[in-house]
């Protein structure tokens, strides 16, 4: 996801789902000026991904959640989605 133009940083992660066990999450930050709907960001996606691979969300974001090292948290991610934030 982030080679597409408007994509200035993105982070993945698998979030509990009552179905597949896991379901694939996007949060994507765009470049200044730049813009795309969900629909477009997974069919862009789908060009580089496995069908099961392609998130099931696409939330567009203010800023990553980082760790105190400056990486980039999945773990946040998750715990949000499973409500633990």
């Amino acid at each position: 996801m982030a080679k597409h133009p408007a994509i200035a940083g993105a982070i993945c992660a698998g979030i509990p789902d009552p179905k597949w066990g896991q379901a694939p999450v996007a949060l994507v930050i765009f470049h200044a000026g730049g813009s795309a709907t969900e629909e477009e960001l997974k069919l862009f996606c789908r060009d580089y991904l496995a069908d099961y691979k392609v998130p099931k969300q696409i939330r567009v974001v203010a800023e990553l959640p980082l760790t105190g090292a400056g990486k980039l948290n999945r773990n946040a991610v998750v715990a949000h989605y499973a409500g633990g934030e």
